[in-house]
């Protein structure tokens, strides 16, 4: 379900869905005039807000658990011998070492 038709539905106001959420009214006024999504965070308490109702799909992210632990994620185009599923176990470990 779209955010915008579970608020109708539910009767939320922008501003009050805002507030339950902690950011301002504008930024849910900029993603639904812009079609824009929200940034992860955000995305994440409307789905915890909405009881699952609302998902990350709904609001354009895509899941893919299968780069979970992928050293290029998101750019393994850019990078393919960092990233396990187009090099499998023989992957480069590349970044911060810690």
């Amino acid at each position: 379900m779209e955010l915008f038709d579970w608020m109708k539905k539910n009767r939320w106001t922008a501003r009050a869905l805002a507030k339950e959420l902690g950011c301002h009214a504008n930024t849910l006024t900029y993603i639904r005039t812009k079609y824009r999504k929200p940034g992860l965070l955000l995305a994440k308490y409307i789905t915890r807000f909405t009881n699952g109702e609302v998902t990350l799909e709904d609001m354009g992210f895509e899941i893919n658990s299968n780069h979970l632990g992928c050293p290029a994620y998101p750019n393994c185009d850019e990078n393919p011998i960092g990233c396990r599923i187009l090099q499998g176990e023989n992957v480069e470990m590349f970044g911060h070492k810690g």
